[in-house]
C-alpha cells in the first residue's frame, strides 16, 4: 500500500483495479459522487488493520494517531494481525452482499481481493519461508517517516518515542532486534523453510551502516531533543543484529534467487499479474526468440 489519500481512497483503488485488469465502469457526474464517501468508509476497514500491523506506515494510509507506535515482530503479533485481517475480510464481504451501488461494489471487490491476498501471503510465508527481517531498514523507515519536511514540526518529536521503543527503553517493549532474532531462531531448525537469498542479505548488510548514519544526520538536521542516548543504545543493538545476520543467516542463505512456483505466482498476483509463472515464462521466451529473429 502506498500513499492513498492524494485524491480519494476510491481513486487509488480504481488505479489498483486497472493494474490488475479489472473493468471499471465510467464514473458518474461530479455532483453524483456521494458514493465515494461510502467507498472510503469501506476502505478504512482494511486500512485500519494494515496501520495497526505496520503503524509506521499509518500516515501514508491516511490513518492518524499512530506516530508513536511501532511494528511488533513477535509470532503472537503475527497471529493477531491475521485474525484482524480475517475479521475485516468478513465485514467487507458482508457489506458486498447488501451494497447496491455499482462503483462501491467494484471497490469492495478490490478490497476483498486485497485482504484475501494478504492472508494467503501470510500463510505461504509462514509455511515456506524462514523468518528474516532487515531490521535496520524497518527502523530507518519508521523514523524517516517522521523526520521529513512534509511532516508537521509538532509531530517530529514522536520519532524519539519510536526510537526508545525500538531500543526496548520503554516499559513493556523489548528491543526490536531481540524480537527479530527470536523469530528466526525459533524456526531455523526447520529444513523445509526457504532461507533468504544471499544477494538480498549481503545488500542489507552493506546498506545497514549507511542507514544508521543517515538517521544520525536526520536527527541532527531537525534538532530533535533527547535522541542521542537512546540512539546510541539502538545503534549498538543494530550492530549486534548485523553480527547475528552474518553469523547465523548469511551462511544458510540460498544462492539461487528463484522462488518456488507458488510463491512466485503470489508475487505476480500482488502486482496485478494473474498469469501463472510457467505460461508467463513461455510468453517471455517466445518474445525473446521473435526479437532475435527480427535482429
Amino acid at each position: 500500500m502506498r500513499t492513498i489519500r492524494i485524491l480519494t481512497l476510491s481513486t487509488a483503488l480504481a488505479w489498483a483495479a486497472l493494474a490488475s485488469g479489472t473493468t471499471i465502469a465510467a464514473p458518474p457526474p461530479q455532483d453524483a459522487r456521494a458514493w465515494i464517501a461510502v467507498s472510503n468508509r469501506h476502505a478504512q476497514v482494511l486500512l485500519d488493520v494494515l496501520a495497526r500491523v505496520a503503524p509506521e506506515s499509518a500516515g501514508q494510509f491516511g490513518v492518524t494517531g499512530l506516530d508513536e507506535e511501532i511494528t511488533n515482530l513477535t509470532a503472537e503479533a503475527g497471529v493477531r494481525g491475521r485474525e484482524a485481517t480475517t475479521a475485516a475480510l468478513m465485514a467487507l464481504q458482508a457489506s458486498r452482499k447488501t451494497e447496491e451501488h455499482l462503483l462501491v461494489r467494484q471497490d469492495l471487490d478490490i478490497l476483498i481481493r486485497s485482504a484475501q491476498t494478504n492472508l494467503r501471503a501470510g500463510r505461504l510465508s509462514e509455511n515456506r519461508l524462514l523468518p528474516y527481517t532487515d531490521v535496520t531498514a524497518l527502523v530507518y523507515g519508521g523514523l524517516r517517516s517522521l523526520l521529513d519536511t512534509q511532516v508537521a514540526p509538532a509531530r517530529r518529536s514522536a520519532a524519539v518515542v519510536r526510537l526508545r521503543k525500538y531500543g526496548g527503553l520503554v516499559q513493556g517493549y523489548e528491543p526490536i532486534t531481540v524480537q527479530a532474532m527470536r523469530l528466526t531462531r525459533a524456526r531455523r531448525a526447520n529444513v523445509d523453510l526457504l532461507p533468504p537469498a544471499r544477494p538480498q542479505v549481503e545488500r542489507d548488510l552493506a546498506n545497514s551502516p549507511i542507514l544508521i548514519q543517515g538517521l544520525e544526520k536526520l536527527f541532527d538536521e531537525y534538532k530533535i531533543d533527547g535522541w542521542r542516548d537512546p540512539f546510541a543504545t539502538l545503534k549498538q543493538q543494530l550492530n549486534d543484529y548485523q553480527q547475528f545476520v552474518r553469523g547465523e543467516i548469511l551462511p544458510k542463505a540460498r544462492t539461487d534467487f528463484r522462488l518456488p512456483a507458488d510463491l512466485y505466482a503470489l508475487s505476480l498476483e500482488q502486482v496485478g499479474v494473474t498469469l501463472q509463472p510457467e505460461p508467463l515464462a513461455a510468453m517471455a521466451r517466445q518474445a525473446f526468440v521473435e526479437i532475435q529473429a527480427e535482429m
